[in-house]
């Protein structure tokens, strides 16, 4: 059994609907594969959760956020017309059975504890504590994976998976830079420099951003990183703004923005 075969069968075997012949399979696959243990244990875990009715509010808030997913994840080309739209975002967004796996614990725990946590009122609860640094830890194992998609819907999600990172994450602003400068989605590009905002005190980032100002060719995330350099008073993009000024081939309309960036950071 393939670590992807035990990924599709976790669900059933918890919920304890396999054959007799699957439960053989999987148990004895978890016997060899530390990992898929671990998949199994965090299962368990949740399991574990009290089982608690949503209030009316957060019922609403869970229902917007659906709602955000299905506005945002639609490309152009009108995709999912005409089918259902719970089905199609979850079949697309989704589609590697892991990262299905974790964005399903993602959307239960979170929903859960958010529950538990209003109710109970203690933040210092040791299991929620726990809890909560596994969730962190599932939310930026499904942005790295979304990240890598080769669809632009299933990547901005990422990118939107990366925001949910409690704390600032080396791995992910990586990630993130990367797409700023190479991505073929201009959307893409521009949600990574937008999710990158929060870590613009970070040395590394800034160099990353002011290498990717000249990488560019879309006028919009030229004139977006312009903005970006006046907001974070970064006056070593100054020279790159010039030479940005100077090229009578930069589309007008960036240069112009380019002119006032200079002006802004003198």
């Amino acid at each position: 059994m393939t670590c992807e075969h035990f990924c599709e069968l976790l669900p059933a075997y918890c919920e304890q609907r396999l054959t007799s012949r699957d439960t053989a399979f999987v148990r004895e696959h978890m016997e060899l594969c530390a990992n898929c243990r671990a998949d199994y244990e965090m299962w368990q875990k949740l399991a574990s959760l009290p089982t608690r009715e949503p209030s009316p509010a957060s019922r609403s808030r869970f229902e917007h956020m659906l709602n955000a997913y299905q506005e945002g994840r639609w490309e152009k080309n009108g995709r999912g017309q005409g089918a259902n739209w719970w089905t199609a975002w979850w079949r697309s967004a989704f589609a590697p059975p892991l990262a299905s796996a974790l964005a399903a614990c993602l959307l239960l725990v979170g929903f859960i504890i958010g529950e538990h946590y209003s109710q109970s009122h203690q933040p210092s609860n040791p299991q929620i504590a726990s809890m909560q640094s596994e969730i962190t830890g599932l939310r930026q194992l499904v942005a790295l994976s979304l990240l890598e998609q080769q669809s632009a819907s299933q990547r901005l999600q990422g990118v939107n998976y990366s925001t949910q990172v409690e704390h600032p994450d080396p791995e992910i602003s990586s990630a993130l830079l990367h797409a700023l400068r190479f991505d073929s989605s201009v959307d893409v590009r521009l949600a990574a420099l937008d999710a990158l905002k929060r870590y613009k005190d970070d040395r590394q980032v800034r160099a990353g951003l002011l290498s990717a100002l000249q990488d560019q060719q879309s006028p919009l995330v030229q004139i977006a990183l312009i903005d970006l350099f006046v907001e974070m008073r970064e006056r070593d993009a100054k020279d790159r703004l010039r030479h940005i000024e100077q090229d009578t081939n930069v589309n007008p309309a960036v240069r112009q923005r380019a002119q006032w960036g200079i002006s802004q950071l003198g």
